[in-house]
């Protein structure tokens, strides 16, 4: 490596960040544990005071890489730490990525009005300093999405995509698109989910970088609830089994687990009962591993309803409980609207009330 050749320390941390960041794009098996392995030698070498701009830049996207592994605590350290060089150097575009993403990692923690708070000031910030705001919009809309204000989500999803028109960049335009698919879910809305997603599984094909396995991944997990809904079980599974093994690849432990929620499903409608128990036990395990309360209850109450559906009435009704004790403490965090929102979720009411 030249950097090193010539005792420039700040070049290769620099040389070693830009190859994290490439295999963190590309996604291929192993890709995401090397780009890890590099981005964390990256930050040990960087010389303080030395490339500031470029560190903001590394920080962000090691932050990416730790958050879509479900390690949400310290994606909130390193996008905190994004935002303080952000302001050193006077980068609008990083403090608004460092805080936004900030806020990403403590939703996932359950802090959601935390996150609430945060993604507003810089929403208001973004405004002021006329940056584009699809990318702030993008993130919050999680939150909404996760307290089951669907008609915020879906507003800002909305707003993200037309912020988007003509963007070279494509990434946010396909991310709220897959958010849109989840907002249609939710609401129970299955044909207009598949419609949209027919068409944002054709955009995936012309992805590039990060796109090309974050909105894979995605999209096969929103399919293989549409087959679950709509399709056969073989369907269902044959979708599921994609998404699982995509997201397992790229350490998105978050979906493994919705992945693996309806694999295990739509395996006990197929009789495979001891295949489609192991499949949801693991989606509770893996949910667990992340914190994110949403996922918790959802990875159980899958797996109580599956459960009751083949006699297991004792497994069922712990996982049940557990669901609603997960609930109502992250309810108990909320703000009152948001409590309110969140008791109309047909989830949280079947969780309630079995």
């Amino acid at each position: 490596m030249l950097g090193r050749e010539l005792g420039d320390d700040s070049a290769v941390a620099a040389a070693l960040a830009l190859e994290s960041e490439g295999l963190a794009m590309r996604g291929g098996e192993g890709d995401l544990d090397r780009a890890l392995e590099l981005g964390d030698r990256a930050l040990e070498l960087w010389v303080p005071g030395k490339r500031d701009l470029e560190l903001a830049h590394i920080l962000h996207l090691h932050a990416n890489t730790t958050a879509w592994r479900g390690e949400y605590e310290r994606s909130a350290d390193l996008s905190r730490r994004t935002s303080a060089i952000a302001s050193d150097v006077h980068s609008a575009e990083a403090l608004l990525r460092g805080g936004g993403l900030e806020a990403v990692a403590l939703a996932g923690l359950g802090r959601h009005e935390e996150a609430i708070v945060i993604w507003e000031e810089l929403l208001l910030l973004a405004g002021e300093l006329g940056q584009n705001r699809r990318g702030l919009l993008n993130y919050s809309s999680l939150a909404y999405r996760e307290v089951y204000d669907l008609e915020e989500a879906r507003s800002r999803s909305a707003q993200a995509l037309e912020l988007s028109t003509g963007m070279q960049f494509g990434m946010p335009k396909q991310f709220a698109g897959s958010d849109m698919i989840q907002t249609h879910l939710l609401a129970g809305d299955v044909g207009s989910a598949l419609t949209d997603w027919q068409t944002r599984w054709e955009d995936a094909a012309h992805a590039t970088g990060w796109t090309t396995w974050l909105i894979a991944g995605r999209l096969l997990a929103a399919r293989a609830e549409i087959a679950l809904e709509a399709d056969t079980p073989e369907d269902a599974a044959e979708w599921a089994q994609r998404a699982v093994e995509v997201a397992h690849r790229t350490h998105r432990r978050k979906y493994e687990a919705r992945s693996l929620t309806m694999l295990g499903q739509a395996l006990a409608r197929l009789g495979r009962r001891d295949e489609g128990l192991l499949a949801l036990r693991s989606a509770v395990m893996i949910a667990d591993e992340i914190v994110s309360p949403p996922a918790r209850w959802h990875a159980r109450a899958a797996l109580g309803r599956t459960a009751y559906e083949l006699g297991n009435d004792d497994e069922a009704a712990i996982a049940y409980e557990q669901a609603a004790e997960l609930v109502d403490a992250f309810s108990a965090t909320l703000a009152p609207e948001r409590v309110a929102t969140l008791a109309r979720s047909p989830l949280v009411d079947e969780i309630r009330s079995t």
